[in-house]
């Protein structure tokens, strides 16, 4: 089991798995927020949650296991011009390479790379429903948005 914090390392074997995914192959896979795309330039921005909880439990065999409960926020975007029409073809996309995050989550929980889980997490899942496709105003015209968060359990020894 994992001795410290495995935050940033999960977020790093989820982006990692993302952009092996087929449906990724044209996407760029970033940490935190990225600077906006040209038109038709499809990104994902993947960022720890701000909040989190770790729970310390009784000293077993001279340690203290941690329990850590982290959210890991995760974006899909695309930018667009301002006709309608490319507008509703962009929230298609967004909507289809959402559809792969929430495959690769469903179906790999442990956030497994070649067989071997990520030493010390326990399990990732969606948390709630996820929000999109919403549009925003952006320089170039108009970007597609999909967010989710996803919650985290490691167990840390």
């Amino acid at each position: 089991m994992a001795a410290t914090s495995i935050r940033m390392a999960a977020v790093r074997r989820l982006m990692d798995l993302l952009k092996a995914e087929a449906g990724f192959a044209d996407v760029e896979v970033e940490y935190g927020l990225p600077d906006e795309r040209g038109i038709g330039e499809p990104w994902c921005f993947v960022r720890i949650a701000d909040d989190g909880a770790t729970t310390v439990t009784k000293m077993r065999a001279g340690r203290k296991p941690r329990e850590d409960r982290f959210d890991i926020e995760l974006t899909v975007a695309i930018c667009y011009g301002a006709d309608t029409e490319s507008g509703m073809q962009t929230a298609e996309q967004v909507e289809d390479l959402f559809a792969v995050v929430e495959l690769l989550v469903a179906t790999n929980p442990t956030l497994a790379l070649d067989g071997n889980g990520l030493d010390g997490l326990t399990w990732i899942a969606q948390l709630g429903e996820s929000d999109g496709p919403s549009v925003t105003p952006v320089t170039t015209g108009y970007a597609a948005f999909w967010n989710a968060r996803f919650t985290c359990l490691s167990h840390l020894y």
